[in-house]
């Protein structure tokens, strides 16, 4: 990879997450995995279960730790400082200050024992330095931005007391806390209803400093199509396609996102259970400690050929638009 230009806020180089297994097997959940964003940038991670990407969430904010999981290899630089080079102690101070997450499962992530207005404050006063009536204000300001009706109220509720909308508010609401130059948002809606999915995403759009960056991590294209600039496919741990979101979803390259999107209806084509069953990509991802020779998705891939077992290279089809896959231009 190139110099990051000075509008980068996050570069990841050559990435290699690994987990150690009982009777001493080790299996690589990320493997050479390179990406940026941009400052003012949402950037869209996208793959089935099992490839990866919540795996890449964690590596970022460092919640991957021996002795099981480790980064065996790689840097993550975010606003030009390596986190990978940090002991914990000096990560508890960036996380939620440069670094927030809104985790997958606001239920299991939330502390049931604690109210809302209390794991709000808690974040304000570890890394603003509030009092405690501070924090509680600033906490109302917070609920009061992410549009929850009764805010004032809401602050002594504890999360089982809320709906999921409101749960994940309050998740946004402790990840937005401090401001944090990057925000990671793992599934943001899953389980919730259409409408307010576009809460959330609207939400997440209005609230975000410009100077600020998020990656958002899903399996829905059409989350990525409404909510980022680039993205990233990921397949098996590996980044198999990156390009502009307009790029990707009109020109795919690899047949892996090519099947992904094949799948996503069209109502405006009358693409519906009615005139017959949905394309679907056939198998399932590898097992990360049975994976295939060469490209993790050759077993599944209809254009696979003899090549294919052999792991092809990050072929570059433009600034900034890669694939990795043998049947890219000038790659066979």
């Amino acid at each position: 990879m190139g110099m990051a230009s000075e509008n980068t806020l996050l570069e990841i180089e050559n990435l290699t997450v690994t987990f150690d297994l009982q009777a001493g097997n080790r299996i690589t959940v990320l493997n050479d995995v390179s990406l940026s964003v941009a400052r003012g940038e949402t950037l869209g991670v996208v793959g089935e279960s099992g490839c990866g990407k919540s795996t890449l969430a964690l590596a970022i904010m460092r919640l991957v730790r021996p002795p099981t999981g480790r980064i065996a290899s790689g840097k993550i630089v975010l606003d030009g400082e390596d986190l990978v080079a940090f002991d914990e102690r000096e990560m508890r101070k960036r996380r939620g200050v440069d670094l927030g997450m809104i985790f997958q499962e606001p239920l299991t992530s939330l502390n049931p024992v604690y109210s809302v207005g209390e794991q709000i404050a808690e974040v304000l006063r570890r890394h603003r330095g509030m009092s405690r009536p501070e924090a509680r204000a600033r906490a109302l300001e917070i609920l009061t931005l992410l549009k929850i009706p009764d805010p004032a109220d809401k602050l002594d509720a504890y999360p089982h007391e809320l709906s999921g909308g409101m749960r994940q508010r309050v998740m946004i609401a402790i990840a937005l806390a401090c401001e944090p130059k990057l925000m990671i948002a793992d599934e943001p809606t899953t389980a919730l209803d259409v409408t307010v999915q576009a809460q959330i995403f609207d939400l997440l759009r209005d609230i975000r400093h410009p100077s600020s960056a998020m990656i958002l991590i899903t399996h829905d294209f059409g989350a990525v199509a409404e909510m980022a600039q680039r993205v990233v496919v990921m397949y098996a741990g590996h980044c198999i396609e990156k390009g502009t979101v307009r790029e990707v979803i009109t020109n795919p390259a690899h047949p892996y996102t090519q099947g992904l999107l094949a799948c996503v209806p069209d109502i405006a084509d009358g693409t519906t259970h009615e005139k017959g069953a949905l394309p679907e990509v056939a198998g399932t991802v590898p097992s990360l400690t049975n994976l295939p020779q060469g490209c993790p998705f050759s077993p599944r891939c209809a254009k696979a050929f003899d090549k294919c077992q052999t792991m092809p290279p990050d072929v570059l089809l433009g600034e900034g638009r890669s694939v990795k896959c043998w049947l890219a231009e000038g790659a066979v």
